[in-house]
């Protein structure tokens, strides 16, 4: 026998049925995973891994987060990223600042306190954000949970002039 046909036979012993199957079966579960993937294009960000995307980065994506969808802004990056007039909300959840216009003391997620006509305010946004094709949905912010014993964020004294 053959020193190739003695290596042959020894790699055919390992990997028997068992080791193919395995195989077979992990092949299986990454290909579902990347069919999930690429069905959805969604991903789910921590608040950190989403501060990534606050314009600073040139190399990467701007994105922005409402009521917990994030959509990715890029498309108006001179008003997003950075030093635009908008930049303050690009990567976290500034859903409060959407209703309240006060964009220094209401960057968060926060909507304790809110009117039900505050609350339909945010609902437009949500709808402008969710019908553009400009600004594409590209995954979910997983919210932390509001402490009910925290304040709940004061009022801005004047909503313009918080916009700088």
């Amino acid at each position: 026998m053959s020193e190739s046909e003695g290596e042959r036979r020894e790699l055919a012993a390992r990997s028997g049925p068992g080791v193919v199957l395995k195989v077979i079966l992990a092949l299986a579960i990454a290909g579902a995973a990347l069919i999930a993937y690429i069905s959805t294009g969604e991903r789910s960000f921590s608040m950190k891994a989403l501060s990534a995307y606050d314009g600073s980065n040139e190399a990467l994506p701007v994105y922005i987060s409402i009521n917990g969808v994030v959509y990715d802004v890029s498309a108006n990056r001179r008003v997003y990223g950075k030093g635009g007039s908008y930049n303050m909300m690009a990567g976290r959840d500034a859903s409060r600042s959407f209703i309240t216009g006060c964009f220094e003391t209401h960057l968060t997620h926060d909507l304790r306190g809110m009117t039900d006509k505050e609350l339909e305010s945010l609902e437009t946004w949500k709808n402008f954000f969710k019908d553009s094709p400009k600004y594409p949905r590209v995954g979910v912010a997983k919210l932390p949970p509001i402490d009910p014993n925290s304040a709940i964020p004061e009022p801005c004294a004047d909503p313009k002039s918080a916009h700088k």
